[in-house]
């Protein structure tokens, strides 16, 4: 099985070091790859690799559309359904939970989000978001709060931070 991740790189070259090698630990024909090496996600994903890209970080409002996240606008990666489509794959629900003694995590993969890519990206955008959500609703203390899901805002509007 063959699960790569995208991922950024830190200033820091000792936490670069872990976080690169505490990906491919149980798994060294999986790749980290940079965030911004669409063709790498592309290839894996042609060759049959699964890649866990998480669309719901805020790079800034140049990589980014605005898509109702709990129902505010929040920077949301817009490269999510040209991906898919360059790699001719539908978009695959993963989802996972911390085991009760922290020995690991349990992996779900969810049914593939139907219809993405339809060729409409700001509707593939806004069903990918309602499908995170729903993730987020089921198991809420398990997201990722701190990465500042709010940080870049419309133009005009002001931080909620």
């Amino acid at each position: 099985f063959n699960l790569s991740t995208s991922y950024r790189p830190h200033q820091n070259p000792v936490y670069n070091f872990v976080q690169y090698h505490r990906r491919r630990r149980h798994n060294d024909q999986s790749r980290t790859i940079d965030r911004y090496d669409m063709r790498a996600m592309v290839k894996t994903m042609k060759q049959g690799g699964f890649l866990w890209y998480a669309p719901d970080q805020d790079y800034g409002r140049r990589v980014s559309e605005f898509i109702p996240w709990f129902g505010i606008p929040a920077a949301t990666l817009s490269a999510t359904p040209r991906l898919l489509q360059l790699a001719k794959v539908p978009a695959l629900g993963l989802s996972y939970r911390r085991l009760p003694d922290y020995s690991g995590y349990q992996v779900e993969f969810m049914p593939i989000i139907e219809g993405i890519p339809s060729g409409d990206d700001h509707e593939d955008l806004v069903r990918i978001n309602q499908h995170i959500e729903a993730c987020v609703r089921a198991n809420p203390a398990e997201y990722l709060w701190v990465h500042r899901r709010f940080k870049t805002r419309p133009k005009g509007e002001a931080s909620v931070y």
